[in-house]
C-alpha cells in the first residue's frame, strides 16, 4: 500500500511450487509461515553461526524509529529507497546460505516452534496503566492498554532477552514504581507469577542424577553445609551463597564431598573433554549442536554456564508449549516469561487455574511457587483475595 506502486496480494504466491526457500524475517511476516517449503532465514543462520544475521544499514529502519508513532512511514520513505536495501540485504543473505547446512531439520523445526510461543506471548501484550506508562517511557508502541513486548532468541547461550521500544522488559525496575504500571487486565483480576524454587540447581541435579525432594534447595543443601538440621535466616542466606558460586564452578573445598558437588565435577570434566574432542556439544533438549567456532574465549567453567542456560531455556520451551495448549479458548494469558517465572494475567472468574497450572509448569517433578499481586510490584506468596 504505498504511493509509487500498485498493490498486490500475497496469495499470487500460492501459484508458485517453489522448493527450499529462504524467508527473512519470516516470524514478523504472518503470510509468509504458509508459504510451502520456506525456511526462516534468520533462525537457520543463528542456529548454524550462534549470532544474528548481520543486515547492511537500513537508514529507512532508523528513520521509523526516529519519528515515534507515525504509522504511514513505510508511505513517506520513497519505495526505491525500500528496493535499495532489499537489495543490498538479499544479497549478503545469498552469499551465506551455502554455509548453512550443519543443523538437521528436527533442530530447525524445534526452534520454529520457539518462536511461534514468544510469538503468541508479544501479540498478547502486557496490561497496563497506559497513560501512566506513555508519560515514563514514552511508549509509542502502546495501543489499547497493552505494552508490546520483543523476545530476542539470537544471543550466545540461547536464553532470549526481551526489549523493545527502549523498554527492558526482562529488567524492569523493582524500586522505583515501573513495575506497578502492570496491571490484570480485568478489574478483579490479579497477576500471577509461577516460577521456580532453585531452578539451575535442581536442573544440574538432572543432569547428574542427584535427587532434590520438594523442600527448598537451599534448605537441603544448607544442611549439608552446616551439618544442621534446622537453618537460621542468617544460614538459609549464606547457603543462596556458596550455591550460587558452584552455578557458576568455584566450589569450596570444604564442600567438594558433598554429592551434589562431586557430581558437578564431574559432569563438568566429561563436558569439557566432549566439547574440546568433538568441537562441539550438544543441547539435553532439542540435540542442537552448540560448536567451538561460534564462541570466543571460553573457559569450562563459562561452557557450563551456557550448557545450562541453554538447558534452562529449552525445557521452558516445551513448559509453554503446555502452558499455551491448556490456556486455549481461556481468558487467563501468559503475557511474560523471564528464564524461571512465568507471569499470568487471571481473570477472578479463572483463579481455580492456578492448581493446574502449577502442575504444568511443575512438570517433571520440579518444584513450583506462586506469587499473587494487584499488579507486578504487589506480587507476594499468598492466597487470591
Amino acid at each position: 500500500d504505498h504511493y509509487d506502486c500498485s498493490t498486490s496480494q500475497l496469495q499470487f504466491l500460492d501459484q508458485f511450487n517453489f522448493g527450499k526457500i529462504f524467508v527473512s524475517k519470516k516470524n514478523e511476516l504472518n503470510y509468509s509461515k504458509r508459504i510451502k517449503n520456506s525456511f526462516d532465514f534468520d533462525m537457520v543462520y543463528y542456529l548454524e553461526k550462534g549470532k544474528a544475521f548481520g543486515y547492511p544499514e537500513n537508514k529507512n529502519f532508523n528513520f521509523y524509529w526516529s519519528i515515534k508513532g507515525r504509522q504511514d512511514i513505510g508511505k513517506i520513505i520513497p519505495i526505491a529507497k525500500h528496493i535499495e536495501w532489499c537489495k543490498k540485504a538479499s544479497q549478503k543473505i545469498i552469499s551465506v546460505i551455502p554455509e548453512l547446512n550443519k543443523q538437521e531439520k528436527p533442530i530447525y523445526d524445534f526452534y520454529e516452534l520457539a518462536s511461534a510461543i514468544f510469538t503468541v506471548i508479544e501479540n498478547t501484550g502486557m496490561p497496563i496503566l497506559q497513560e501512566a506508562f506513555i508519560n515514563r517511557f514514552n511508549g509509542f508502541m502502546v495501543k489499547d492498554g497493552l505494552a508490546r513486548t520483543k523476545y530476542n532468541l539470537y544471543t550466545t547461550a540461547g536464553r532470549p532477552s526481551n526489549a523493545f521500544g527502549g523498554v527492558n522488559f526482562g529488567a524492569l525496575n523493582t524500586s522505583d514504581g515501573t513495575r506497578e504500571l502492570f496491571i490484570p487486565g480485568d478489574l478483579k483480576g490479579r497477576l500471577v507469577e509461577i516460577d521456580y524454587d532453585g531452578y539451575h540447581l535442581r536442573l544440574i541435579g538432572k543432569l547428574t542424577d542427584y535427587e532434590f525432594n520438594n523442600q527448598s534447595v537451599h534448605q537441603q543443601l544448607g544442611k549439608q553445609y552446616f551439618n544442621k538440621t534446622t537453618l537460621t535466616d542468617d544460614d538459609y542466606e549464606l547457603s543462596k551463597s556458596i550455591s550460587f558460586k558452584a552455578l557458576y564452578g568455584f566450589i569450596p573445598p570444604e564442600y567438594e564431598n558433598i554429592d551434589f558437588f562431586k557430581g558437578i565435577k564431574i559432569f563438568i570434566k566429561e563436558l569439557w573433554t566432549e566439547f574440546n574432542i568433538k568441537g562441539f556439544f550438544e543441547s539435553p533438549v532439542s540435540g542442537r549442536k552448540m560448536y567451538k567456532e561460534n564462541f570466543g574465549d571460553l573457559n569450562q567453567t563459562k561452557l557450563f554456564n551456557y550448557y545450562i542456560q541453554l538447558y534452562e531455556t529449552e525445557r521452558n520451551i516445551l513448559v509453554m508449549k503446555n502452558i499455551i495448549e491448556f490456556l486455549k479458548n481461556k481468558a487467563t494469558k501468559l503475557i511474560h516469561y523471564q528464564y524461571d517465572a512465568f507471569l499470568f494475567d487471571v481473570p477472578e472468574t479463572e483463579k481455580d487455574m492456578m492448581e493446574e497450572l502449577n502442575v504444568i509448569v511443575g512438570q517433571d517433578g520440579f518444584t513450583t511457587k506462586t506469587k499473587i499481586g494487584e499488579n507486578y510490584n504487589t506480587l507476594k506468596e499468598t492466597t487470591w483475595q
